[in-house]
């Protein structure tokens, strides 16, 4: 019996050791499915965050993205958004507004122009409020495409009420397909002021 007892315990040890180290590794690689960008990917991302011209030589030519399998010229998404932005845009953590810019006077529908990510996995949402904090609109920035992994050029207008105060604030922040409540605002969030006409 004791013996018997000691090697159905090391199995159920056995198991739930492989349980935790493979609950671990699906944690990493978050989403099912989701694909985990490589080192080339990084940095793309630091090109864009800061605009470094001097760093397009850092990041290579192409990547085959791992999921998909899809060839995508990562230096050449990153010359395009430092060519379309010109340094202007505003980072809205990880989607980059051009147009409203701060303090601009805006009316309904406003143009809105920037340059975004958005995947299945994740993306960005801009909002537009009073200065109370109400929101007037909503845009969930659509998926580019399933795995996508690059910044492209996004214009839409967006139809709001009117506001009971002059100021406003365009307001962006960021989704995951891991958000409990994506719509949950008290989260990181970057806003610029806008004045209603």
């Amino acid at each position: 019996m004791g013996k018997k007892f000691r090697i159905v315990s090391l199995f159920l040890t056995g198991v739930l050791c492989l349980t935790i180290i493979g609950g671990i590794l699906w944690h990493q690689n978050r989403v099912v499915g989701e694909a985990v960008p490589n080192d080339g990917h990084e940095a793309y991302l630091k090109v864009i965050s800061t605009g470094g011209r001097g760093l397009l030589e850092n990041v290579p030519e192409y990547i085959e993205h791992v999921a998909s399998g899809e060839r995508i010229p990562l230096r050449q998404h990153a010359k395009d958004l430092l060519d379309g932005t010109r340094g202007e845009a505003v980072d809205m953590l990880g989607f980059y507004l051009m147009e409203p810019r701060t303090g601009q006077s805006i009316a309904s529908p406003v143009r809105v122009k920037l340059w975004h990510a958005t995947n299945h996995y994740g993306g960005g949402i801009l909002r537009i409020t009073d200065t109370n904090g109400n929101t007037l609109a909503r845009l969930q920035l659509p998926e580019i495409s399933h795995y996508n992994l690059t910044q492209h050029a996004y214009e839409t207008e967006i139809t709001f009420e009117q506001p009971a105060t002059t100021g406003g604030f365009i307001v962006g922040h960021l989704w995951s397909a891991k958000d409990e409540y994506p719509d949950d605002y008290k989260k990181a969030a970057v806003s610029i002021p806008i004045v209603f006409r």
